[in-house]
Parts: C-alpha cells; structure tokens; sequence
C-alpha cells in the first residue's frame, strides 16, 4: 500500500514543479483538473515516469506543507459529481484516483495519474502536455508532440508495474534474488541494498515516487518465484506437453512450469531433453542414446519463443509440445519479420528489455542470430531445419525430427534448400549441387546429382534462390538467396 503520507513529503522536496507534479493549496477548478490529467499522464509518458501528480496542500511557491480544504469527493461540476464528470470527459485511456493523508493536524489530497501508454490521454477529444510547469494543449508545443508520439510508440508491456508497493522484503518475497546473483555473476557479499539497485538498473525493479519499490512484467516473467503470485501474469507460464505418439490425442505428461523464465530455464532445457524420443545403441559394446533434434535449435527457438511473445495478447501462453515425429513451440504473437528473412535480417526485438536481459545472463544469443545458429546446428547433423506456421494472433515453429532426403516431401526439400542458400550465403558462400548433397547427406552419384538439381529447380521456381551468374556453365552453376 502507498504511504501517502512519505510520497507528499518526497514530492515536496523537489526544487520547483515539474511536468509530471503540479502543487495546490485550495484551488480546485474542474477544467483545470481535467486539463492537469491529460497534460501530467502525457508528460509521465514523455519523462518516462510511471506516474504524474497533483498534490493539494502543498504551497507552490516554497513547497511548504500548509494543508488543504479541497474534498475531491464532495466538489460538483454544475449538478455533477466532480469524479463523475472527470470520468465521463476524459479519453478511455485515462486512469487516475484521489487519494488523501494528514501530516500533522493537515489534510493533504493527491490525486494519481497513470502516464499514457501507446496513444494520448485526452479531455474532451484535447490531449494536453505539460511544458515546463506550464499545461498546453499539445499541438501548441510541436515539439514535445513529436517527442511523445516517438515515447508512445515504443511503449512496451513488459515495463509495466506487475506488482507494486513493495518493500525490499516484499521484493524478496516475490523475486528469486539468488536466482538472480547466480545468474549474473554478482560479486561474493553484495548487500542487499546494492542488489536492489542493481535490480532497478536492469528494470526488474522500478523505485516508485515514494520510495517503495514495483516488479516489472519483464521482471517477473524472468525472475519471479512463482507466476501464480501475478494473476494477470500466471498465464504466461510456459506449458510443456509429451504426448504419446504423432497426434495430441494422448498427453503422456503436461507440467506448467511457473517459476521465471530465467530462474527455470536450463531446468526446463534438461526436462525437455529427456522427453524427447530417443533410441538406444550400442557402439562396440558401449550403450549410448541417438538424439534425433539438435540441441542448439531447441534451445535458441524456446528462448526466441519467450523473448518475443506478444504481452499485450491476452488468454494465450508459450506452449513446447513434444510428438514421436517432432517438437512444436508456440507463442502469441506473429513474427515481427517476414519468415523468408528469418537469416541475416535486421534484429527486431518485441520485447527490448527482455531480450537484453536474456543475453545478459547467457541464455541466448545476440539479438537476431538465434535462427542462424538453429539451423546451422540442424545442418551440421544433417536434420531438417525448423518450419514456421503462422496463424491469427500466434506463431508456431516446427521442428522435425531426423528424417532422410527421401523421407522428405518437395516443399520440406525446397524450404530446406532455401534455408541453406541463406546460411551459406551469411558465410560468404553460394550454393552449388554439392553443397547441398553434403547437405541432405547423399553421396556423390548421378542420380542423387539429379534429384539434387530438381529441387534447386523447384527452389528458383517458387523464386526463392537465384543464379549468381545466370551465363555459368551447368558445372560451375551457384545459387543464392533472392534478396542478396
């Protein structure tokens, strides 16, 4: 709960008013108000504060603690209740709250507004800024109107409060902190206040106005306990089903994995390696176990999986289900790039501050190389590389398990052909017949040379490789993506 009392007394501190805080003594005048509310929750946005306020009581030249006589809760706007007539005028978007406290024998009320998050908060269709201590409407200050939309836009989920008004002992309750020193490599003895701030450098944490501290969304879908301590959180957890032949007609198991992403993850990699099919063999006279799926791609597609799940997609989760024949991962969420540049593309990321932490710690790789390394891996076994799917509001990757050249449909040929002249182009190579018999792993005869040749055909077909130089000599011919 906020301690009203110590935010008035932080807020006052401040050496003048600010666009996200405005004082009062007695003035109450609606219009203002409404105004003050639009103009302070666009300022927080543009400040990157989680929160604007306006506080009465509070002397505005001096900052003195005088008190207060407003009563928010009684004040009328014609025949209207105030707070009606606020909620009525002001943009859906628009969350604020009245709140009070006494500081000796004086009333102090604060009134809370929550900064904008992706558009404007408007009062009657107006949205307002605060410049300086001054509110305008916003298209008077060009400026900081180009400024906020570029703040709105990149206004992301994952920085919102998950859980707030936390103590240190609260933030212990809720976050794995050993979880998080091991995982960063924090030096041996760090205190618990240089943890904390530690914390809120990473975003995990934000120190709020009054001191207390919140958990981000980011902080605890990657550091918390337990998920089912953020309702609005817990169905993020990630599912992890092995079902009991090619078909989701029989779910051998289904664990929820509830602890944070970060804190559960090597755990949950070493789970998903023993439910994944396997076979035993014996190499003169030494049991081992033959894997069918390569560890680097699961590994990069879950954590991309993760990462990049749409946050503001309600009711969905990320899902690893395992069959006989293949593992899908699903997340919410479309890919934020075209899938026919999933190699060498320009990094996107949905979630900045997660996969900044997620590299951070080690548990993927730099931001956009991820595929890359999957299907590199899928090659050098000679497996087939990852498909994708997309559906409505969510992705799934497809991830096959060993299957030979002639197990192979064409189109799984094709996208794997594709995918090769993308890999071998990132390493400054092209693709040539041989190269892409090495990779199905066919030897070197004529009538693998031949199949070899229909499905590049069918790969220039379907125009997603092309000739380096269409003049070449059959012999000498070399392939590359479209877009090189």
């Amino acid at each position: 709960m906020v301690n009203y009392e110590f935010l008035v007394k932080e807020l006052a501190k401040y050496e003048k008013e600010t666009p996200w805080v405005e004082f009062k003594e007695n003035k109450a005048d609606p219009q203002e108000i409404a105004e003050r509310i639009s103009g302070l929750a666009n300022s927080a946005a543009l400040h990157r504060r989680q929160y604007g306020y306006m506080v009465w009581g509070v002397r505005d030249t001096d900052h003195a603690l005088v008190g207060t006589s407003f009563k928010p809760w009684q004040a009328k706007k014609g025949n209207e209740d105030l707070i009606n007539w606020l909620r009525r005028t002001m943009s859906d978007n628009a969350d604020f709250g009245f709140e009070e406290c006494t500081i000796g024998e004086d009333r102090f009320v604060i009134l809370t507004v929550n900064r904008a998050t992706t558009s404007t908060v408007k009062h009657s269709d107006i949205p307002y800024i605060r410049d300086g201590s001054v509110t305008k409407p916003l298209n008077k200050v060009p400026q900081l109107e180009s400024a906020l939309w570029k703040e709105l836009s990149r206004t992301t989920d994952e920085l919102l409060p998950a859980k707030t008004n936390l103590s240190s002992d609260g933030v212990r309750k809720y976050i794995d902190l050993e979880g998080f020193i091991r995982l960063t490599n924090a030096p041996i003895g760090t205190t618990e206040d240089y943890l904390i701030e530690e914390l809120c450098r990473n975003r995990v944490l934000i120190r709020q106005d009054d001191g207390l501290l919140s958990i981000t969304t980011m902080g605890a879908l990657l550091f918390c306990r337990s998920l089912e301590d953020f309702p609005n959180l817990v169905r993020r957890a990630l599912r992890i089903i092995r079902y009991d032949g090619r078909t989701s007609s029989n779910i051998i198991r289904d664990a929820v994995e509830l602890r944070g992403y970060a804190i559960a993850f090597e755990e949950t990699v070493r789970l998903v390696d023993l439910l994944l099919p396997s076979k035993e063999v014996f190499v003169e006279g030494v049991r081992h176990l033959e894997r069918h799926y390569s560890d680097v791609a699961l590994r990069e597609l879950l954590a991309n999986a993760l990462i990049h799940q749409d946050l503001s997609i309600t009711g969905k989760n990320v899902a690893l289900e395992i069959f006989d024949d293949r593992v899908e991962i699903s997340n919410p969420g479309t890919m934020m790039v075209d899938v026919d540049r999933i190699i060498d593309t320009e990094p996107v990321s949905r979630n900045e501050a997660m996969a900044f932490m997620m590299r951070k710690i080690g548990l993927c790789e730099e931001l956009g190389s991820g595929w890359d390394r999957a299907v590199q891996s899928c090659e050098q076994y000679y497996l087939p590389v990852p498909t994708v799917r997309q559906s409505g509001s969510g992705t799934r990757v497809i991830i096959q398990g060993y299957a030979s050249f002639a197990e192979m449909s064409q189109e799984e040929r094709v996208w794997n052909c594709y995918m090769h002249a993308c890999i071998m182009f990132v390493n400054r190579k092209q693709v040539t017949n041989s190269s892409l018999r090495l990779r199905f792993g066919l030897e070197n005869r004529d009538s693998n040379t031949v199949m070899v040749s229909r499905v590049i055909k069918a790969a220039v077909d379907k125009k997603l490789i092309k000739p380096l130089k269409a003049d070449a000599p059959p012999r000498k011919m070399c392939y590359i993506p479209f877009w090189a």
